[in-house]
């Protein structure tokens, strides 16, 4: 389920900046890095969850919940929500085929940095950066 929230009429499907979302600490600087690099490239900004079938709705909602707040900082920065179902690793391989970047948090699928086809940048948590 894919859900267009303040998007532009003319984007190309190259100008995203993907975000895997899992709500984990990392996962939270992800998107907040995510957003202020779609902002600073004029591109979009997709926000993407792998989830199981039966949770796909609540999953999706709680990515819109999540858009509403970033459109909230950025207004002009088109934003779009996905829920899939699958694997993260396979869903987040396949998202970066459509992607200018990837933004993901340093727990969220470390080995696709490899295999995806665009460039991967890896947020860590503040203490693992000490560790």
């Amino acid at each position: 389920m894919t859900r267009p929230l303040f998007a532009p009429l003319e984007q190309t499907s190259r100008d995203v900046v993907v975000v895997g979302v899992s709500y984990s600490e990392c996962s939270r600087g992800a998107i907040v890095f995510g957003a202020d690099e779609a902002y600073r490239r004029g591109a979009a900004l997709r926000l993407v969850q792998a989830c199981e079938p039966p949770e796909q709705d609540s999953t999706q909602s709680g990515l819109d919940t999540l858009a509403m707040m970033i459109h909230a900082e950025y207004p002009w920065l088109p934003v779009i929500t996905c829920a899939r179902p699958g694997r993260a690793e396979e869903v987040l391989l396949q998202e970066s085929a459509q992607a200018t970047l990837m933004v993901l948090g340093s727990q969220e699928c470390q080995a696709l940095a490899g295999a995806a086809a665009c460039p991967v940048i890896r947020i860590q948590h503040r203490h693992e950066a000490l560790a």
